[in-house]
This record gives C-alpha cells, sequence and structure tokens, in this order.
C-alpha cells in the first residue's frame, strides 16, 4: 500500500488514471502500488520520521481504515475506490492482483 498526502489535502486534485499510467509505465510489475490510502497529513515522531506501525496494522480492511483507500483494478488497470465489495473479492483470493 502506497500512501499519498494531498499538498493541499484536496483528494479530487488527484489524477488517479495519470497516476496508474505513469506509475505502470515507469515502474517494474512489483513495484507499482496496488492500493493507495489517501491520508490528510502523514503522522510522524519527534524526529519527524513517518509513522507506519499502524497503517501497516490496518492494512487494507475497509472496516478499519477510515482514509480514502483505492486499489488497482486488474481489469481496468487504473486506480478506483477500494469498496467493500473489492476488499470480499480481495479477502477471498478471487481476485487476480
Amino acid at each position: 500500500t502506497a500512501g499519498i498526502t494531498p499538498t493541499d489535502g484536496n483528494i479530487s486534485n488527484i489524477d488517479l488514471k495519470g497516476l496508474s499510467d505513469h506509475a505502470r509505465k515507469n515502474l517494474p510489475p512489483y513495484a507499482v502500488p496496488l492500493f493507495l490510502r489517501i491520508l490528510p497529513q502523514m503522522a510522524v515522531t519527534a524526529t519527524m520520521k513517518h509513522q507506519k506501525v499502524q497503517l501497516r496494522k490496518e492494512g487494507i480492511d475497509i472496516n478499519v481504515v477510515k482514509d480514502a483507500l483505492y486499489w488497482l483494478h486488474p481489469e481496468t488497470k487504473t486506480y478506483e475506490p477500494f469498496t467493500e465489495e473489492a476488499f470480499r473479492h480481495v479477502s477471498s483470493l478471487k481476485a487476480k492482483l
């Protein structure tokens, strides 16, 4: 999962199609983020290190994650909202990521 913090806090300013196209064109397949979590701001420690442990614990469980969550849809090859139906599909191992 890749975390994104919009600089102005506005999620609608993120070009998800452009981002997925850019990632798939410029990164090796194993490095393309399958999930995006849009954060209002990134939590940091007193020494300015990103606090990733809690984010890792929450993973992609939409019942736990309160931030906007997107996934690289295997059919459309673009980032789309990660819905409860998509979560069930991925959790049951039916989705080909």
